[in-house]
C-alpha cells in the first residue's frame, strides 16, 4: 500500500490555515488612473466668477507612486512530511518595487509608465530535496513592465500607443477570449507586475452603450504581415453586457471570441468563450512510447469560462464576505496524464529553452493542461481588526485530482504599510499538473509600503 501519510498531513495543515487564517496583492488600477475625466456638473453650483471659469480649466499635471515589497517564501517539498529534514527546506526571497509615472496634458493626451526593479540574493532551481540547483545573486534586475501614451480625437476616438497590460476577457483567472496580453493571470499572486504588451488599441465609445475595440499587437512582428489585430464589439443591454471578438494573424486561422456581464439575484455573472482551430494548437502524442509533437487536426476548439461573485454582510457590514467561483472547460486538454512520464523533465527543459513563437512554447499553459477547472476565491474585510483582511482560495484540476489551496491574512495600515503572511498547500495524488515538482506547501511572508 503506497503511503498516504504526506497526503494526510498536506490536508490536515490546508484545514487548519483554513480554520485560523493569501494575502491580496496591490494591483494598479489602472481604469481610475485613466478614468474618463468627464463628468456631469450640478448646475446649482456654477457661478459665472473668474475663480470658477479657473477651475474648470483643464490643468497639466505629473504625479509620481509606487509601492516595495519584500518577500520570504520557506517551501517545504512532499518528501519533507515523510522526512523532516532541513536540507530539504528550500528557501528564496524577492525584493521588488515599482515606480509609476501619470503624466495628463490639457486636451486629455495621457502617459503612463511602470519602472519595476527587483533583487533576488540566492534562488533554487529544481524542488528542495531532489539534489537541489541554485543560482547566485541576480544582482539589480530592471523591468519595464508598461510604457504607453493615450490620445484621442475630440473624446471621440481614443488611442494607446505603447507597452501595456490590456483588459481583454471577464473571469476573474481564466480568459479564453485574451489572446492579446503575452502574460496571463494567476492563481497565486505575482511577485510584481504584469508584463504588458507592445502595441495600438483603438477605442471607439458610443454615448454608454456601444464600445468598439482593436489591437495591433507589435510585440513579436519582424514584418508587417506579421502584426497580429484583435477587435471586438461591446454592446449594453439594461444590466447585461455583451461582446463578440475575433484574432487573426497571417498564416494563422482565425480565433473567436463571446463574453458578458450581468448580474441576477444580487449575483455578479461573468463569462466568456473561444473557438480556435486545432491547426494552431500544438500537442503531444505518445505512441510506442515515443513523444510526437503534433498539432489537434483541422477541427473547431472551444473554451469556456464561468464565473460567478456575490457580496455577503458578515456582523451588520455590508458586503464584508467575498464568494466567487469560477469554472472553466478546456476542451483542448489532455486525456492521458503527461506528468507521469519520467520525461517530463526533458520536456519542460524545451519548454522553457524554446522561443515564444514556437510551437513548443505552447505545448503547455499553466491551470489549462487537463478539459475541467474550477477555483473558489473567498475574502473577509476587516477580519479581527479593521485594517486586516483574511483570503482562502483554492483551484482544482479536476480530472488530474489535485488543488492548490492558498490562505492567509494581509494588512495594511492607515499610514499605507502593508504586511502579509499566506501559505500555500498542494494536495492530490503524486506525478500530477500541481504536483509533479514534488510541492507540498509554501509560506510567503511579504512586506512593504505604498506611496
Amino acid at each position: 500500500m503506497k503511503n498516504k501519510k504526506p497526503r494526510k498531513i498536506i490536508i490536515g495543515i490546508t484545514i487548519l490555515f483554513c480554520i485560523t487564517i493569501t494575502p491580496a496583492q496591490n494591483q494598479v488600477d489602472e481604469n481610475a488612473l485613466f478614468a474618463d475625466t468627464s463628468s456631469t456638473v450640478d448646475s446649482a453650483k456654477v457661478v459665472n466668477t473668474k475663480e470658477a471659469i479657473k477651475n474648470a480649466e483643464e490643468k497639466k499635471s505629473v504625479s509620481f507612486s509606487g509601492e516595495v515589497n519584500a518577500y520570504a517564501n520557506p517551501a517545504f517539498s512532499r518528501t519533507w512530511f515523510d522526512d523532516p529534514k532541513s536540507d530539504n527546506t528550500g528557501f528564496s526571497s524577492l525584493i521588488a518595487g515599482n515606480a509609476l509615472l501619470d503624466v495628463r496634458l490639457i486636451g486629455g493626451a495621457k502617459a503612463f509608465a511602470d519602472m519595476e526593479a527587483s533583487y533576488t540574493p540566492t534562488r533554487a532551481l529544481s524542488p528542495p530535496g531532489s539534489g537541489s540547483v541554485f543560482t547566485t545573486d541576480s544582482g539589480a534586475q530592471l523591468f519595464l513592465r508598461e510604457l504607453f501614451v493615450d490620445a484621442n480625437y475630440h473624446k471621440l476616438i481614443y488611442v494607446r500607443a505603447g507597452k501595456q497590460v490590456l483588459q481583454w476577457g471577464r473571469c476573474n483567472l481564466w480568459n479564453p477570449t485574451d489572446l492579446v496580453n503575452v502574460e496571463r493571470k494567476t492563481f497565486i499572486a505575482k511577485m510584481g507586475h504584469r508584463e504588458g504588451t507592445y502595441g495600438v488599441k483603438l477605442h471607439i465609445p458610443y454615448r454608454t452603450v456601444f464600445n468598439f475595440y482593436s489591437f495591433i499587437d507589435a510585440n513579436d512582428a519582424p514584418t508587417v504581415s506579421d502584426l497580429p489585430v484583435s477587435i471586438k464589439a461591446e454592446v449594453l443591454f439594461g444590466r447585461t453586457e455583451m461582446a463578440v471578438s475575433a484574432w487573426k494573424r497571417s498564416g494563422w486561422q482565425p480565433v473567436f471570441g463571446f463574453d458578458l456581464s450581468s448580474q441576477l439575484f444580487n449575483v455578479l455573472i461573468a463569462a466568456e468563450a473561444s473557438l480556435r482551430n486545432g491547426r494552431d494548437m500544438p500537442t503531444l502524442d505518445v505512441r510506442d512510447s515515443i513523444l510526437r509533437l503534433t498539432d489537434m487536426g483541422n477541427t473547431w476548439i472551444p473554451r469556456i469560462a464561468v464565473n460567478l461573485t456575490k457580496f455577503f454582510p458578515l456582523n451588520g457590514v455590508a458586503d464584508r464576505l467575498m464568494l466567487s467561483g469560477e469554472f472553466y472547460y478546456n476542451n483542448a486538454g489532455y486525456d492521458t496524464n503527461m506528468f507521469n512520464d519520467r520525461r517530463v523533465g526533458q520536456l519542460l527543459a524545451l519548454l522553457l529553452n524554446s522561443g515564444e513563437r514556437s510551437p513548443a512554447s505552447r505545448l503547455y499553459e499553466m491551470n489549462s493542461y487537463s478539459k475541467y477547472y474550477a477555483a473558489l476565491f473567498t475574502s473577509i474585510s476587516r477580519f479581527i481588526i479593521e485594517q486586516m483582511t483574511f483570503s482562502c482560495n483554492a483551484i482544482g484540476n479536476l480530472n488530474q485530482k489535485c488543488f492548490v489551496v492558498s490562505m492567509g491574512v494581509s494588512y495594511q495600515s492607515l499610514h499605507d504599510f502593508n504586511f502579509g503572511v499566506s501559505f500555500d498547500a498542494y494536495p492530490g495524488r503524486k506525478h500530477t499538473e500541481y504536483t509533479f515538482m514534488d510541492n507540498g506547501l509554501t509560506v510567503r511572508v511579504q512586506a512593504g509600503i505604498v506611496f
